[in-house]
């Protein structure tokens, strides 16, 4: 492969540290969605129809925030047990919780979004 001369600015996709991406990711400001669904987990939703009630938001949405709340740790997640959902006769649910770190990456954001909103009501 020839190179031209030209350095990377970052990494390609594929050849980071794994962990180095992670404590990114971890840093990043929380999106409006991933706030949403945050704030659902916190205030007793338990699965992603759950959220999808309690948020408004589409599957579209809440499953991929979903994973990367995991990913960052916000979150964890289990299985229901095979008999409980066929006895129902539903589909298996995945069961989310929100961890300690995630409360915190929640409140953080909260207080964010706040200060911007009193940002935006006060006069200049």
């Amino acid at each position: 492969m020839y190179n031209y001369g030209i350095t990377p600015s970052r990494s390609l996709p594929g050849t980071t540290d794994r962990a180095k991406d992670m404590a990114t990711r971890r840093k990043r400001p929380l999106s409006g969605p991933a706030v949403a669904v945050l704030r659902a987990l916190a205030e007793g939703a338990t699965y992603g129809f759950d959220v999808m009630d309690a948020t408004a938001l589409p599957s579209g949405t809440v499953y991929p925030v979903l994973s990367r709340a995991e990913e960052r740790g916000h979150v964890v997640s289990h299985w229901e047990d095979p008999e409980t959902h066929r006895r129902a006769g539903r589909p298996a649910r995945k069961y989310y919780r929100l961890t300690s770190e995630g409360r915190e990456a929640l409140e953080e954001a909260l207080n964010r979004f706040r200060a911007m909103g009193r940002a935006i009501e006060e006069p200049s």
